[in-house]
């Protein structure tokens, strides 16, 4: 048993000095960043205006396309060629280039001075011209209908004037 007994402690510290005791350590660091964009600006630089016309005993409309062309039809008369009709334009400060443009859905109402007589504006249109890298043009047309015998006036927005939504990733 004393055999035993010295067997076993042999047995013992053999195995003690073949373990390695180890000790120490490794690190290593890293840095959180982020960036914050700036945020899209906009910038009405014209409104829609549909020009100067007369009606006559016939429905009409007139269409300004997003490159600010003028497309008249039915019971409309051009008054003049030359006067300020053009599609609205906006200008778009980002350093974000995908976004989407979200047009009226809704008809828009325009009325006379009197508030006697309105004319609706539709079927909403856009253009995006690429600038520089931060700016960009964007150009919306509509088409306004008139009834027959559309009374003579200055007609403005009556509701809501015409909004368009940048959205940006």
């Amino acid at each position: 048993m004393v055999v035993n007994m010295l067997k076993l402690i042999m047995l013992l510290l053999i195995s003690v000095s073949l373990v390695t005791k180890t000790s120490g350590q490794a690190s290593s660091t890293a840095t959180a960043t982020v960036t914050i964009a700036t945020p899209a600006a906009t910038l009405k630089t014209s409104d829609l205006d549909f020009g100067n016309f007369s009606g006559t005993v016939q429905a009409g409309q007139v269409e300004i396309t997003s490159d600010g062309s003028r497309i008249v039809s039915g019971g409309v008369k051009l008054l003049s060629s030359s006067d300020k009709a053009g599609a609205a334009s906006f200008k778009i400060s980002s350093r974000h280039h995908v976004y989407a443009i979200s047009l009226p859905s809704e008809d828009m109402t325009v009325i006379n001075g009197q508030g006697t007589d309105v004319i609706k504006v539709s079927s909403f249109n856009s253009r995006l011209s690429i600038g520089t890298f931060e700016s960009e043009n964007v150009t919306v047309g509509a088409t306004l209908k008139t009834s027959p015998s559309q009374k003579p006036g200055i007609y403005t927005c009556s509701n809501i004037p015409l909004q368009v939504i940048f959205h940006y990733n």
